[in-house]
């Protein structure tokens, strides 16, 4: 079985949760030293330390802390900027769903976070399991860019957008990937700042159609015109049929649509899951609660931890 951290369940039994954070850092000025310290530690085994980097914008500092179930989290530190103030920058990402239920993890982020003047979730991703297998689930093209890994047709993985960008969508098959003992298709998207006023408005440009089999509705092509009902039975040949129904006028694309995709039904968003999510999300971030969720973390880590009781 999967871990979730936090997640929300809608109507359909599809799962919503949060993949992936990217946390930018502005570290206290006093406390610079404190934190790689921290993270220098010659009594934490689970932290790899790089080499320290020179070039202009990257990072001084790196780590990768690898926590017992095999999660990993990164954390940058110094940034190479072009003024002095940006060596305070850094990040951290990591994966919920993995690392937050590692009580070390939670040490580690918390008490970073209780040694910045400021953090902020500059991106994330939204899981979305869907509990049917890849072959039933169909990712429309749109403009933004395509890519496509197949292994074979169970296993085959469709990517819009660029990578590490808002508006990224990744389909995939969940199960191959996790070597799961059930039937699940993950639809992962790289979402905008969740403190944005305009979120929603951005959530509705980036969502991809996605769609998925269900239960013919027994629409007949006798109701078409016969060069309507031939274009209707090669566009469900293709792949990708969107990429083609999109090559059409705008009013037969809308009475043809409905015919390509009998048997399919178009994922919708459940908003309210969302809206739970980025809750906890917020409710994770408070400032007011960073130094007392870490001063509680650190007595039940089930780790080794380097002691820093400044």
């Amino acid at each position: 079985m999967l871990d979730y951290w936090r997640f929300a369940q809608d109507e359909n039994l599809n799962m919503y949760s949060v993949d992936m954070l990217r946390i930018s850092l502005e570290m206290r000025k006093d406390e610079v030293d404190n934190i790689l310290k921290y993270y220098h530690s010659v009594v934490r085994m689970d932290i790899a330390e790089y080499p320290p980097c020179f070039q202009d914008f990257k990072y001084k500092n790196m780590f990768t802390i690898t926590y017992e179930n095999g999660s990993t989290m990164t954390v940058g530190l110094c940034f190479n900027g072009t003024s002095q103030g940006e060596n305070l920058k850094g990040f951290i990402e990591v994966n919920p769903n993995k690392c937050f239920i590692k009580p070390q993890c939670l040490v580690d982020i918390y008490f970073t976070l209780s040694r910045c003047i400021g953090w902020e979730v500059v991106r994330w991703d939204l899981a979305i399991d869907i509990p049917i297998d890849r072959m039933s689930v169909i990712l429309g093209k749109d403009q933004r860019k395509y890519e496509l890994t197949c292994k074979n047709k169970e296993d085959r993985t469709e990517y819009l957008g660029c990578r590490n960008n808002v508006g990224r969508v990744k389909v995939y098959n969940k199960t191959a990937e996790s070597n799961l003992d059930y039937t699940l298709t993950r639809c992962e998207l790289t979402m905008p700042d969740f403190s944005d006023l305009n979120f929603f408005m951005k959530l509705d440009s980036i969502m991809p159609e996605v769609w998925i089999a269900g239960t013919d509705t027994g629409l007949e092509l006798s109701n078409l015109s016969d060069m309507q009902a031939m274009l209707v039975e090669l566009i469900r040949k293709e792949e990708n049929p969107t990429l083609y129904l999109k090559r059409l006028k705008w009013e037969q694309r809308k009475k043809l649509e409905p015919y390509v995709f009998d048997g399919y039904k178009r994922l919708k968003v459940d908003i309210s899951c969302i809206e739970y999510i980025i809750t906890e999300l917020k409710d994770f971030f408070n400032p007011d609660l960073v130094l007392v969720n870490w001063n509680y973390y650190r007595q039940v880590a089930d780790e080794t931890i380097f002691d820093m009781s400044k």
